[in-house]
């Protein structure tokens, strides 16, 4: 599918190495997180520390779906978009990360809030 370019291939490098590198904390604190709060829950019968992470990862998803998603080149393109995300492979990859790292972190927000059995996903 041939779709209309938004950005030179110089521009895409850098829009994708700047959001590589935003996520990437993002996750990375996530994990530290994720690392502090097992060691703090670790002595408690229950375990409800899911928390901080899964809200950082719900909202890294989240953020991503944004970021591909609004209509950063106005109303007018919104088509020739939508059309280049859903057409790009590369695109349609990152989409795909984002729903799963949004569904996870919010799978594990209600398994820490014990409102979904720790079987149930």
């Amino acid at each position: 599918m041939q779709v209309a370019l938004l950005h030179t291939p110089e521009e895409m490098r850098q829009i994708v190495n700047v959001a590589h590198v935003v996520e990437g904390i993002v996750i990375g604190a996530a994990a530290i997180a994720m690392i502090v709060e097992s060691r703090a829950a670790s002595g408690t019968p229950r375990n409800t520390s899911r928390s901080l992470w899964s809200g950082i990862m719900v909202a890294a998803g989240a953020g991503l779906l944004l970021f591909l998603f609004i209509p950063h080149h106005g109303l007018a393109l919104v088509t020739t978009q939508w059309n280049f995300i859903v057409g790009d492979p590369q695109q349609r990859q990152h989409v795909v990360i984002a729903m799963l790292m949004t569904a996870a972190g919010a799978v594990e927000l209600q398994r820490g809030r014990e409102r979904l059995p720790a079987r149930a996903w």
